[in-house]
């Protein structure tokens, strides 16, 4: 039998490709919700699902969705079912998609995988104001943002948070409308709608021994930033201090979130991909007085093992 050549395979890829990224024929000046929807029909629970979520965090990929969505985990075919899901929502422009993507995973390896992001539509199905294109297309191909590590990165620390207070026996706080409590860059919403601080992610967790409710922030640290100073981090002291001005605020203490947590301040979790920030990161935030764990990416999960086990039995929590 004869073997196919490289330039039959080559073509064989790139029709693939194609299919990929195959849209339905829209004009773009009727390219709005409306008539997606008058001709696509009303979106499904689920898809309305994956948007939100994708409103919150940016990008995602396939297990992020899985995580999040885990009635599409309980069936055998869970990825297919994911990827059936995307391929309907990229079809409307709902949905934006970079397959074939090698995203560091948070153990350090790295996995090819497809990434996801809203689209133009999608941004008006979320109701966002002003849509943010993540995903571009260049000579066909899919081109991430600069930012897109960073945002992937905090999408893995919420599924390890998420793993590991359910196994302390802790649980995420739900909101008025039954969402869990995780707010992503979330300055505007968490501190106020001039706040010059962008927390990369807020949370409120329960304790279900005690019924005690915490609150967190967190930024994430890929060590770009500061990378060319040793001894000090001008940068990074600037947040910290930012956070430190937040906490003497007598605004932030009037805020009804506040009223219902064990700790007014929120515990301030600093997670790095840099060993060099150590020790001095931990010097400079216990020298501003603040509640915080720091750590490397690796050690997270056993950090917050030991985080939650001080909240439960009512130590301090600093470094």
């Amino acid at each position: 039998m004869q073997q196919p050549n490289a330039n039959e395979k080559a073509g064989k890829r790139n029709r693939s490709v194609r299919k990929l990224y195959r849209r339905a024929r829209i004009p773009k000046e009727s390219r709005d919700l409306d008539y997606i929807l008058s001709n696509k029909g009303q979106l499904t629970e689920r898809q309305a699902t994956l948007l939100n979520l994708l409103a919150e965090r940016g990008y995602m990929t396939i297990d992020h969705i899985l995580h999040l969505m885990p009635e599409l985990a309980d069936n055998k075919n869970s990825t297919l079912s994911a990827t059936r899901l995307i391929n309907k929502l990229v079809k409307y422009y709902l949905v934006d998609r970079a397959s074939y993507q090698y995203v560091t995973q948070w153990d350090g390896t790295e996995k090819r995988t497809t990434v996801i992001a809203l689209g133009e539509i999608g941004s008006q199905a979320v109701s966002f104001y002003r849509h943010r294109t993540r995903i571009r297309y260049e000579n066909g191909k899919p081109i991430l943002s600069r930012k897109a590590h960073h945002i992937l990165q905090v999408n893995h620390m919420e599924i390890v948070f998420r793993e590991v207070i359910a196994e302390m026996g802790f649980e995420l706080v739900k909101d008025d409308k039954g969402k869990d409590v995780w707010l992503c860059e979330c300055g505007n919403r968490v501190i106020g709608p001039d706040a010059d601080l962008n927390p990369d992610a807020y949370t409120a967790i329960r304790d279900s021994k005690t019924g005690k409710i915490y609150h967190l922030l967190f930024e994430y640290d890929t060590g770009e930033e500061d990378r060319n100073y040793k001894n000090h981090f001008p940068t990074l002291t600037a947040t910290f201090d930012k956070y430190v001005a937040l906490k003497k605020s007598d605004e932030w203490y009037e805020k009804p979130a506040v009223q219902i947590v064990e700790n007014p301040f929120p515990l301030f979790f600093f997670v790095t991909e840099e060993k060099k920030r150590f020790p001095k990161v931990r010097y400079l935030l216990n020298e501003r007085g603040l509640d915080f764990a720091a750590c490397l990416r690796h050690e997270f999960a056993d950090e917050l093992r030991m985080v939650l086990s001080k909240l439960r039995s009512g130590e301090h929590v600093t470094g």
